[in-house]
């Protein structure tokens, strides 16, 4: 109940979307939609479509670009479209994989 967002997948909130309802997390969670996006607090957030070649991390990659760059502004939005910007890029190489710091400036 203290954090400030809480960051699932879209099968994840179909499982408990109830739940978290009930309890009041709705405008905290991130939904992370793979290839659609994802939603924060209503607001569909896109990505461009890219060549997939292995969703592997993906989900990591996301979280990791979310941290990274909230803690860098303080903006969720600003997080979240760095996250998004971080997992097109991954999705797109073979195997585990990261993301380096220029390739998303």
């Amino acid at each position: 109940k203290d954090a400030d967002f809480i960051k699932i997948n879209e099968l994840e909130y179909k499982r408990n979307h109830e739940l978290l309802s009930d309890k009041g997390f709705e405008e905290k969670l991130i939904v992370t939609l793979g290839s659609k996006g994802c939603r924060w607090n209503g607001k569909e957030f896109s990505v461009e479509e890219v060549p997939v070649k292995d969703v592997s991390g993906a989900g990591d990659t996301f979280m990791a670009g979310l941290v990274y760059e909230y803690i860098r502004s303080n903006n969720i939005t600003s997080a979240i479209e760095v996250a998004q910007k971080c997992t097109t890029l991954v999705v797109q190489k073979h195997g585990v994989s990261t993301v380096k710091l220029k390739e998303i400036k």
